[in-house]
Protein backbone atom coordinates (compact mmCIF):
# COMPACT_ATOMS: atom_id res chain seq x y z
CA UNK A 1 0.00 0.00 0.00
CA UNK A 2 1.66 3.06 -1.17
CA UNK A 3 -0.76 5.57 0.70
CA UNK A 4 -1.23 9.66 0.37
CA UNK A 5 0.78 10.04 -2.57
CA UNK A 6 0.82 14.34 -3.86
CA UNK A 7 -0.34 14.38 -7.12
CA UNK A 8 -0.74 17.97 -7.45
CA UNK A 9 0.06 21.11 -6.00
CA UNK A 10 -2.08 21.90 -3.14
CA UNK A 11 -5.10 24.35 -3.82
CA UNK A 12 -4.82 27.17 -1.11
CA UNK A 13 -4.28 30.53 -0.73
CA UNK A 14 -4.27 31.56 -4.70
CA UNK A 15 -4.96 28.09 -5.84
CA UNK A 16 -8.12 28.27 -4.34
CA UNK A 17 -10.96 27.38 -6.77
CA UNK A 18 -8.69 27.36 -9.66
CA UNK A 19 -7.72 23.98 -12.01
CA UNK A 20 -5.32 21.84 -10.46
CA UNK A 21 -1.53 22.51 -11.07
CA UNK A 22 0.90 19.93 -11.47
CA UNK A 23 3.39 19.79 -9.25
CA UNK A 24 6.49 21.94 -10.48
CA UNK A 25 9.39 20.57 -8.13
CA UNK A 26 11.49 18.12 -8.46
CA UNK A 27 12.20 15.76 -5.00
CA UNK A 28 14.99 13.02 -3.93
CA UNK A 29 14.05 12.76 -0.37
CA UNK A 30 12.37 9.29 0.62
CA UNK A 31 8.52 10.19 0.80
CA UNK A 32 6.61 8.16 3.86
CA UNK A 33 3.70 6.85 2.27
CA UNK A 34 2.25 4.59 5.28
CA UNK A 35 -0.48 7.46 5.97
CA UNK A 36 -3.82 8.25 4.04
CA UNK A 37 -3.96 12.06 2.99
CA UNK A 38 -6.70 14.26 4.53
CA UNK A 39 -9.83 13.89 3.42
CA UNK A 40 -10.95 16.71 0.35
CA UNK A 41 -13.98 19.23 2.57
CA UNK A 42 -17.27 18.23 1.75
CA UNK A 43 -20.41 20.70 1.65
CA UNK A 44 -22.14 17.74 3.09
CA UNK A 45 -22.51 17.26 6.52
CA UNK A 46 -24.77 13.64 6.74
CA UNK A 47 -25.24 10.63 4.27
CA UNK A 48 -22.68 9.18 2.21
CA UNK A 49 -20.50 12.19 2.43
CA UNK A 50 -20.53 12.75 6.18
CA UNK A 51 -16.67 13.68 6.72
CA UNK A 52 -17.38 14.74 10.81
CA UNK A 53 -14.52 13.30 12.55
CA UNK A 54 -11.95 12.98 9.83
CA UNK A 55 -8.55 15.12 9.25
CA UNK A 56 -9.85 17.00 6.49
CA UNK A 57 -7.88 19.52 4.71
CA UNK A 58 -8.04 21.84 1.23
CA UNK A 59 -4.76 20.11 1.01
CA UNK A 60 -5.99 16.96 -0.26
CA UNK A 61 -4.85 15.85 -3.41
CA UNK A 62 -2.97 12.74 -3.14
CA UNK A 63 -3.81 9.37 -4.48
CA UNK A 64 -3.33 5.88 -2.67
CA UNK A 65 -1.74 2.66 -4.48
CA UNK A 66 -3.19 -0.16 -3.49
CA UNK A 67 -1.80 -3.69 -5.09
CA UNK A 68 -1.13 -7.24 -3.89
CA UNK A 69 2.05 -7.83 -3.01
CA UNK A 70 4.71 -10.34 -4.20
CA UNK A 71 3.96 -9.72 -7.59
CA UNK A 72 6.32 -7.54 -10.19
CA UNK A 73 3.95 -7.11 -13.19
CA UNK A 74 0.08 -7.14 -13.29
CA UNK A 75 0.41 -6.43 -16.96
CA UNK A 76 -2.97 -8.31 -18.32
CA UNK A 77 -5.13 -6.71 -15.22
CA UNK A 78 -7.06 -3.49 -14.90
CA UNK A 79 -6.56 -0.93 -13.11
CA UNK A 80 -9.85 0.78 -11.26
CA UNK A 81 -9.58 4.39 -10.50
CA UNK A 82 -12.22 5.59 -8.26
CA UNK A 83 -13.12 8.80 -5.57
CA UNK A 84 -11.21 8.55 -2.68
CA UNK A 85 -13.75 9.66 -0.58
CA UNK A 86 -15.61 6.00 -0.03
CA UNK A 87 -14.57 3.30 0.04
CA UNK A 88 -11.88 1.00 1.59
CA UNK A 89 -9.35 0.03 -1.49
CA UNK A 90 -7.38 -2.13 0.94
CA UNK A 91 -10.13 -4.95 0.55
CA UNK A 92 -9.13 -4.86 -3.14
CA UNK A 93 -5.42 -5.76 -2.25
CA UNK A 94 -6.43 -9.57 -2.44
CA UNK A 95 -7.20 -8.95 -6.61
CA UNK A 96 -4.71 -9.07 -9.00
CA UNK A 97 -5.34 -5.42 -10.25
CA UNK A 98 -4.44 -2.31 -8.64
CA UNK A 99 -6.57 0.04 -6.84
CA UNK A 100 -5.99 3.62 -7.00
CA UNK A 101 -7.98 5.81 -5.16
CA UNK A 102 -8.15 9.29 -6.18
CA UNK A 103 -9.17 12.05 -3.75
CA UNK A 104 -10.46 15.35 -5.31
CA UNK A 105 -12.15 18.43 -4.18
CA UNK A 106 -15.82 18.26 -3.39
CA UNK A 107 -19.00 20.43 -2.84
CA UNK A 108 -18.36 24.26 -3.50
CA UNK A 109 -14.69 23.90 -3.71
CA UNK A 110 -14.97 21.06 -6.31
CA UNK A 111 -18.12 21.83 -7.99
CA UNK A 112 -18.78 25.63 -7.88
CA UNK A 113 -20.20 27.56 -10.86
CA UNK A 114 -21.31 30.83 -12.14
CA UNK A 115 -20.35 33.40 -14.06
CA UNK A 116 -17.43 34.70 -12.46
CA UNK A 117 -15.81 31.12 -12.39
CA UNK A 118 -16.68 30.23 -15.60
CA UNK A 119 -14.99 33.49 -17.39
CA UNK A 120 -12.09 32.55 -15.00
CA UNK A 121 -11.68 29.25 -16.54
CA UNK A 122 -12.37 27.87 -13.07
CA UNK A 123 -15.28 25.71 -13.13
CA UNK A 124 -15.60 21.60 -13.01
CA UNK A 125 -12.41 21.75 -10.68
CA UNK A 126 -13.34 18.19 -9.18
CA UNK A 127 -13.22 16.60 -12.63
CA UNK A 128 -10.25 18.28 -13.51
CA UNK A 129 -8.80 17.33 -10.46
CA UNK A 130 -9.52 13.90 -11.71
CA UNK A 131 -8.23 14.08 -15.45
CA UNK A 132 -5.12 15.22 -13.89
CA UNK A 133 -4.69 12.44 -11.14
CA UNK A 134 -5.16 9.83 -14.30
CA UNK A 135 -2.80 11.76 -16.23
CA UNK A 136 -0.53 11.10 -13.06
CA UNK A 137 -1.12 7.44 -13.44
CA UNK A 138 -0.38 7.02 -17.45
CA UNK A 139 3.27 8.31 -16.09
CA UNK A 140 4.04 6.56 -12.82
CA UNK A 141 1.77 3.56 -12.63
CA UNK A 142 4.69 1.73 -14.08
CA UNK A 143 6.67 2.05 -11.49
CA UNK A 144 4.27 0.16 -9.50
CA UNK A 145 4.29 -2.96 -11.61
CA UNK A 146 1.66 -1.35 -13.82
CA UNK A 147 -0.06 -1.40 -17.26
CA UNK A 148 -0.82 2.25 -18.17
CA UNK A 149 -2.80 0.90 -21.66
CA UNK A 150 -5.51 -0.99 -19.26
CA UNK A 151 -7.33 1.57 -17.03
CA UNK A 152 -11.21 1.69 -16.06
CA UNK A 153 -12.11 4.15 -13.80
CA UNK A 154 -15.51 6.30 -11.76
CA UNK A 155 -16.98 9.24 -12.35
CA UNK A 156 -16.42 8.03 -15.70
CA UNK A 157 -19.78 8.76 -17.04
CA UNK A 158 -18.74 12.41 -17.10
CA UNK A 159 -15.40 11.90 -18.56
CA UNK A 160 -17.10 9.98 -21.30
CA UNK A 161 -18.58 13.10 -22.26
CA UNK A 162 -16.18 15.81 -21.28
CA UNK A 163 -13.52 17.38 -23.45
CA UNK A 164 -15.71 16.57 -26.56
CA UNK A 165 -15.57 12.96 -25.97
CA UNK A 166 -11.50 12.96 -25.88
CA UNK A 167 -10.08 10.52 -24.56
CA UNK A 168 -6.25 11.04 -23.96
CA UNK A 169 -5.55 7.43 -23.51
CA UNK A 170 -6.20 7.54 -19.63
CA UNK A 171 -8.87 4.68 -19.97
CA UNK A 172 -10.53 1.91 -22.21
CA UNK A 173 -12.82 0.60 -20.18
CA UNK A 174 -16.06 2.05 -18.46
CA UNK A 175 -17.49 0.09 -15.39
CA UNK A 176 -20.77 2.32 -14.58
CA UNK A 177 -22.68 1.43 -11.42
CA UNK A 178 -26.34 2.71 -10.13
CA UNK A 179 -26.04 5.42 -12.88
CA UNK A 180 -25.08 7.53 -15.77
CA UNK A 181 -24.04 10.74 -16.62
CA UNK A 182 -28.20 11.59 -17.75
CA UNK A 183 -29.91 12.19 -14.61
CA UNK A 184 -31.21 15.52 -14.50
CA UNK A 185 -30.01 16.99 -11.61
CA UNK A 186 -26.29 15.93 -13.10
CA UNK A 187 -25.83 19.11 -14.72
CA UNK A 188 -27.95 21.98 -13.23
CA UNK A 189 -28.63 25.42 -15.80
CA UNK A 190 -26.46 27.79 -15.83
CA UNK A 191 -28.94 30.14 -13.86
CA UNK A 192 -28.51 27.48 -10.94
CA UNK A 193 -25.26 27.58 -10.86
CA UNK A 194 -24.90 31.28 -10.70
CA UNK A 195 -27.84 31.66 -7.97
CA UNK A 196 -25.68 28.95 -5.99
CA UNK A 197 -22.36 30.98 -6.38
CA UNK A 198 -24.37 34.40 -5.84
CA UNK A 199 -25.78 32.69 -2.57
CA UNK A 200 -22.52 31.82 -1.10
CA UNK A 201 -21.05 35.40 -1.60
CA UNK A 202 -24.07 37.20 0.29
CA UNK A 203 -24.24 34.47 3.05
CA UNK A 204 -21.04 34.99 4.02
CA UNK A 205 -18.52 37.67 4.96
CA UNK A 206 -17.97 37.98 1.33
CA UNK A 207 -21.54 40.05 1.26
CA UNK A 208 -19.79 43.01 0.88
CA UNK A 209 -19.12 42.27 -2.51
CA UNK A 210 -22.07 41.46 -3.75
CA UNK A 211 -22.39 44.34 -6.35
CA UNK A 212 -18.81 44.54 -7.04
CA UNK A 213 -16.69 43.19 -9.68
CA UNK A 214 -16.27 39.67 -10.59
CA UNK A 215 -12.42 39.73 -10.02
CA UNK A 216 -13.23 41.11 -6.40
CA UNK A 217 -15.73 38.53 -5.71
CA UNK A 218 -13.39 35.63 -6.67
CA UNK A 219 -10.60 37.38 -4.76
CA UNK A 220 -12.93 37.04 -1.59
CA UNK A 221 -14.07 33.65 -1.92
CA UNK A 222 -10.20 32.61 -2.63
CA UNK A 223 -9.58 33.61 1.44
CA UNK A 224 -12.57 33.03 3.09
CA UNK A 225 -12.52 30.74 6.38
CA UNK A 226 -13.24 26.88 5.14
CA UNK A 227 -16.27 26.91 7.79
CA UNK A 228 -17.65 29.57 5.84
CA UNK A 229 -18.36 27.64 3.24
CA UNK A 230 -21.85 26.64 3.63
CA UNK A 231 -23.55 23.27 2.41
CA UNK A 232 -24.41 24.53 -1.33
CA UNK A 233 -25.47 22.18 -4.59
CA UNK A 234 -23.26 20.10 -5.80
CA UNK A 235 -23.26 19.43 -9.78
CA UNK A 236 -20.64 19.54 -12.67
CA UNK A 237 -20.72 22.41 -15.15
CA UNK A 238 -18.53 23.08 -18.13
CA UNK A 239 -20.29 19.91 -19.61
CA UNK A 240 -23.27 20.33 -21.84
CA UNK A 241 -26.04 17.48 -20.99
CA UNK A 242 -24.70 13.96 -21.44
CA UNK A 243 -27.56 13.12 -23.60
CA UNK A 244 -26.54 15.73 -26.06
CA UNK A 245 -22.96 14.33 -26.16
CA UNK A 246 -24.48 10.79 -27.12
CA UNK A 247 -26.88 12.74 -29.89
CA UNK A 248 -24.12 14.42 -31.72
CA UNK A 249 -21.29 11.65 -31.30
CA UNK A 250 -18.91 13.40 -28.85
CA UNK A 251 -18.21 10.67 -26.72
CA UNK A 252 -15.46 8.74 -25.96
CA UNK A 253 -15.88 4.96 -27.87
CA UNK A 254 -14.83 2.48 -25.11
CA UNK A 255 -16.51 -0.82 -23.73
CA UNK A 256 -19.22 -0.78 -21.52
CA UNK A 257 -20.38 -2.69 -18.33
CA UNK A 258 -23.54 -0.83 -16.89
CA UNK A 259 -26.47 -1.58 -14.67
CA UNK A 260 -28.15 -0.67 -11.35
CA UNK A 261 -29.79 -2.26 -8.50
CA UNK A 262 -33.69 -2.95 -8.03
CA UNK A 263 -34.31 -0.60 -5.30
CA UNK A 264 -31.88 2.40 -5.82
CA UNK A 265 -35.04 5.23 -5.12
CA UNK A 266 -35.52 4.07 -1.87
CA UNK A 267 -31.72 5.08 -0.74
CA UNK A 268 -32.43 8.65 -2.16
CA UNK A 269 -36.76 8.83 -2.60
CA UNK A 270 -38.10 12.06 0.04
CA UNK A 271 -40.53 10.02 2.45
CA UNK A 272 -43.74 10.69 3.70
CA UNK A 273 -46.12 11.47 1.17
CA UNK A 274 -49.76 10.01 1.63
CA UNK A 275 -51.43 11.58 -1.84
CA UNK A 276 -50.19 12.23 -5.80
CA UNK A 277 -50.30 15.64 -4.49
CA UNK A 278 -47.57 15.15 -2.27
CA UNK A 279 -45.62 12.55 -3.86
CA UNK A 280 -45.46 15.75 -6.63
CA UNK A 281 -44.08 17.55 -3.91
CA UNK A 282 -41.32 15.13 -2.95
CA UNK A 283 -39.95 14.73 -6.44
CA UNK A 284 -39.43 18.82 -6.45
CA UNK A 285 -35.52 18.32 -6.41
CA UNK A 286 -35.63 15.43 -8.23
CA UNK A 287 -37.42 16.17 -11.60
CA UNK A 288 -37.98 20.27 -11.11
CA UNK A 289 -40.29 21.05 -14.38
CA UNK A 290 -43.48 20.47 -12.76
CA UNK A 291 -44.91 19.39 -16.09
CA UNK A 292 -42.54 16.81 -16.08
CA UNK A 293 -43.47 15.46 -12.63
CA UNK A 294 -46.91 15.50 -13.82
CA UNK A 295 -46.51 13.94 -16.43
CA UNK A 296 -44.40 10.90 -14.93
CA UNK A 297 -47.12 10.63 -12.02
CA UNK A 298 -49.52 9.62 -14.57
CA UNK A 299 -46.92 6.71 -16.19
CA UNK A 300 -46.89 5.21 -12.19
CA UNK A 301 -50.75 5.32 -11.18
CA UNK A 302 -51.64 5.22 -7.62
CA UNK A 303 -52.73 1.33 -7.87
CA UNK A 304 -51.88 -1.86 -5.89
CA UNK A 305 -49.14 -3.64 -7.82
CA UNK A 306 -47.58 -4.86 -10.33
CA UNK A 307 -49.16 -1.59 -12.11
CA UNK A 308 -47.81 0.81 -9.92
CA UNK A 309 -44.34 -0.02 -8.98
CA UNK A 310 -41.04 -0.54 -11.10
CA UNK A 311 -40.19 -4.29 -9.07
CA UNK A 312 -42.46 -6.37 -7.38
CA UNK A 313 -41.53 -8.40 -4.17
CA UNK A 314 -41.68 -7.91 -0.47
CA UNK A 315 -44.66 -7.20 1.25
CA UNK A 316 -45.32 -3.52 1.25
CA UNK A 317 -48.36 -2.49 -0.90
CA UNK A 318 -48.50 0.72 -2.92
CA UNK A 319 -51.31 2.59 -1.37
CA UNK A 320 -51.38 1.45 2.82
CA UNK A 321 -49.54 3.57 4.95
CA UNK A 322 -46.30 1.63 5.16
CA UNK A 323 -44.93 2.43 8.54
CA UNK A 324 -41.72 -0.26 8.21
CA UNK A 325 -40.32 1.41 6.10
CA UNK A 326 -37.55 2.83 7.81
CA UNK A 327 -40.22 3.73 10.62
CA UNK A 328 -41.59 6.19 8.06
CA UNK A 329 -45.08 6.27 7.73
CA UNK A 330 -46.40 7.21 3.51
CA UNK A 331 -49.31 5.74 1.48
CA UNK A 332 -47.15 6.77 -1.63
CA UNK A 333 -43.72 6.09 -0.44
CA UNK A 334 -43.64 2.81 -2.71
CA UNK A 335 -44.76 5.18 -6.05
CA UNK A 336 -41.97 7.79 -4.82
CA UNK A 337 -39.24 5.61 -4.63
CA UNK A 338 -39.68 3.58 -7.98
CA UNK A 339 -40.25 7.08 -9.47
CA UNK A 340 -36.72 8.65 -8.06
CA UNK A 341 -35.51 5.27 -8.46
CA UNK A 342 -36.30 5.17 -12.74
CA UNK A 343 -35.02 8.86 -12.81
CA UNK A 344 -32.02 8.62 -11.38
CA UNK A 345 -30.60 4.87 -12.27
CA UNK A 346 -32.42 2.84 -14.28
CA UNK A 347 -33.59 5.25 -17.28
CA UNK A 348 -29.89 6.72 -18.48
CA UNK A 349 -28.59 2.63 -18.46
CA UNK A 350 -31.49 1.86 -20.94
CA UNK A 351 -31.24 4.74 -22.90
CA UNK A 352 -27.50 4.07 -23.69
CA UNK A 353 -28.25 0.62 -24.58
CA UNK A 354 -31.12 2.03 -27.42
CA UNK A 355 -27.70 5.03 -28.19
CA UNK A 356 -24.34 2.74 -27.66
CA UNK A 357 -24.36 -0.41 -27.44
CA UNK A 358 -24.64 -1.04 -31.23
CA UNK A 359 -21.19 0.77 -31.42
CA UNK A 360 -18.94 -0.61 -28.48
CA UNK A 361 -19.12 -3.93 -26.45
CA UNK A 362 -21.77 -3.15 -24.40
CA UNK A 363 -23.16 -5.30 -21.62
CA UNK A 364 -25.57 -4.45 -18.96
CA UNK A 365 -26.74 -6.10 -15.68
CA UNK A 366 -29.44 -5.42 -13.36
CA UNK A 367 -28.69 -6.20 -9.09
CA UNK A 368 -31.47 -7.97 -7.73
CA UNK A 369 -29.97 -9.98 -5.15
CA UNK A 370 -31.16 -8.94 -1.63
CA UNK A 371 -28.33 -8.03 0.76
CA UNK A 372 -27.03 -10.28 3.36
CA UNK A 373 -27.00 -8.20 6.20
CA UNK A 374 -30.50 -5.62 6.13
CA UNK A 375 -29.25 -3.21 8.31
CA UNK A 376 -32.06 -1.39 9.44
CA UNK A 377 -34.34 -4.11 10.89
CA UNK A 378 -37.23 -3.46 8.29
CA UNK A 379 -38.17 -5.69 4.79
CA UNK A 380 -35.66 -6.81 2.49
CA UNK A 381 -34.71 -4.40 0.01
CA UNK A 382 -31.81 -3.70 -3.21
CA UNK A 383 -30.87 -0.33 -2.35
CA UNK A 384 -27.99 1.71 -4.00
CA UNK A 385 -24.77 0.09 -3.35
CA UNK A 386 -25.46 -2.75 -2.47
CA UNK A 387 -24.10 -4.73 -5.30
CA UNK A 388 -20.72 -3.74 -3.89
CA UNK A 389 -20.12 -6.19 -0.90
CA UNK A 390 -20.24 -8.62 -3.52
CA UNK A 391 -18.67 -7.81 -6.05
CA UNK A 392 -15.16 -7.26 -3.68
CA UNK A 393 -16.49 -9.82 -1.32
CA UNK A 394 -16.92 -7.04 1.64
CA UNK A 395 -19.83 -9.27 3.55
CA UNK A 396 -17.60 -10.08 6.48
CA UNK A 397 -15.85 -7.50 7.38
CA UNK A 398 -17.29 -4.11 9.18
CA UNK A 399 -19.67 -2.85 6.43
CA UNK A 400 -23.25 -3.30 6.46
CA UNK A 401 -24.52 -4.42 3.55
CA UNK A 402 -26.81 -1.30 2.52
CA UNK A 403 -24.01 0.78 2.68
CA UNK A 404 -21.15 -1.85 1.99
Amino acid sequence: MFLGIPYAQPPIGDLRLKPPQSINASFNGTLDATSYGPHCWSSYTTGYNDHSGFNNSEACLTLNVIRPSGIYHLTARSFLLTSGYMGLGRQWAFYYFHFIGINYRLGSLGFLGGKALADDGSINLGLCDQRLAMHWVQENIAQFGGDPTKACGSSINAHIVAYGGRVDKLFNQAIIESGTGLAPWGIPTSAAYHATCDSLIVNTSCSSTANSSDSAQLACLRALPIDEFRMVSNGTTGLQLGSTSYEQAEWVKVAFLIGSNSDEGRSFATLRANTTAGANSSLVSKIPPAKYRTAILDLYPDVPPPVGMSFQYGTFQLAPVQNGLYGIPGAQNKRVQAIVGDVMQAAGPRYLVQKVSSQVPFYKYRWNHIPYLVSFSVEDFIGHFTEVSYAFNLQNNEYLSSVS
